[in-house]
């Protein structure tokens, strides 16, 4: 696992643009033109349009 991944909370969220580890199980691929709306422990994706 990344050493920077070791500082982060259990509830954390990071979105990016690749996986950051082999590990993909816990990778959700994010549509093109997706808004990501993270509130708690919920997250919410909506189409965007600018």
């Amino acid at each position: 696992m990344n050493p920077w991944c070791k500082q982060l909370s259990e509830n954390a969220r990071v979105v990016v643009s690749e996986p950051l580890t082999a590990l993909t199980d816990d990778w959700e691929e994010v549509p093109e033109s997706t808004a990501i709306i993270m509130q708690a422990q919920q997250v919410e994706m909506q189409p965007f349009q600018p």
